[in-house]
């Protein structure tokens, strides 16, 4: 898909991670918490479509995405 990331990617994210409250969550939890429109469609359901277009497995995706509409999760 001629996408680059960058070497420290998972370092540098756990490092962010660390310095954040124990409580913390995301916006997407939260929207989905108060039954808001969340970024679902584009994180988890647009990732899942990609997939099937570049024949990639990626089983832990679709379980999420099928459990979110079974949820109907927005």
């Amino acid at each position: 898909m001629g996408i680059t990331l960058e070497e420290n990617l998972v370092e540098r994210n756990i490092k962010i991670n660390s310095t954040m409250p124990d409580d913390s969550t995301t916006s997407m939890h939260r929207d989905i918490l108060k039954g808001s429109s969340s970024e679902i469609d584009g994180q988890i359901h647009y990732v899942v479509t990609l997939g099937e277009k570049y024949s990639l497995d990626m089983p832990t995706y679709k379980k999420i995405s099928s459990w979110a509409k079974a949820q109907n999760i927005k």
